[in-house]
């Protein structure tokens, strides 16, 4: 004859009697199904499943987890999943158990990237895709060639992002399936404008004894140089002024 409260507990959980696998598994799903509950804590879990608070530390052990790590990592790959979505991270840091002021710091040190960063990675991979998908149709060669500098820039921003990004995360799954979309390649090589051909120009006309270009003399230096040029008088015209005169006030005799 079986106990009832063992009757109950298996009712309960449906595997007091199955492996550790499967009890994880059963964790696993409790513990997503009820991120938003700040209450949620190992002894009310392990009451759930039937296993002493104990007994369910063993369990996630095998597993490679502890009971915080466990948490954290769901609340995490939910908040950038959700991000990554465009959500906005105050309703994101409710639905997932934190306060909005606790969400970007725990994110960080989880991820690796900030909850702005998480959701323009979101913003990233969606464009990336559109334009893997979509074909060119330009209507000239410049048309094409801004197209594939726009797609170039995603791709570089994409890049840059899942270098910061931690690996085995939610957030860093989304920006690898970002970067398998790379732009095809310029139909001509990027000009030079005017400034930089300019520049090029001058550079040749240096001399092989200097060491660059001379320098321009700068726009409040220019005018300081104009200002002293009106304002200087020579000292023949200027009042109380001797010289062509005796000291006495009177003309030289000729």
């Amino acid at each position: 004859m079986s106990h009832p409260q063992t009757e109950r507990r298996a009712s309960l959980s449906g595997a007091s009697n199955a492996d550790t696998p499967d009890v994880f598994a059963l964790v696993d799903r409790m513990v997503t199904k009820h991120l938003g509950r700040r209450e949620l804590s190992l002894a009310v879990v392990a009451r759930t499943v039937g296993y002493s608070p104990r007994q369910l530390q063993r369990v996630l052990k095998a597993q490679g987890y502890t009971w915080r790590s466990l948490v954290t990592s769901r609340r995490m790959d939910k908040a950038a999943r959700l991000l990554s979505y465009g959500q906005r991270p105050k309703g994101v840091a409710h639905k997932v158990g934190y306060r909005p002021q606790h969400l970007a710091e725990a994110f960080v040190r989880h991820t690796g990237l900030t909850p702005s960063e998480a959701r323009r990675a979101g913003q990233l991979e969606s464009q990336l895709v559109s334009r893997s998908k979509s074909r060119f149709h330009p209507a000239d060669l410049a048309a094409e060639c801004r197209a594939v500098d726009a797609w170039s820039r995603l791709y570089q921003e994409a890049v840059g992002s899942s270098r910061k990004a931690k690996p085995r995360t939610a957030i860093a799954d989304v920006l690898s399936s970002a970067v398998q979309h790379r732009p095809p390649p310029r139909p001509v090589a990027h000009p030079i404008g005017r400034r930089q051909q300019q520049l090029k120009l001058e550079f040749r006309r240096i001399p092989s004894g200097s060491v660059g270009p001379r320098a321009r003399p700068s726009r409040n230096a220019s005018r300081k140089n104009m200002g002293a040029e009106k304002g200087s008088t020579p000292d023949s015209a200027r009042p109380g002024s001797t010289s062509g005169r005796n000291p006495g006030g009177r003309t030289a005799a000729t």
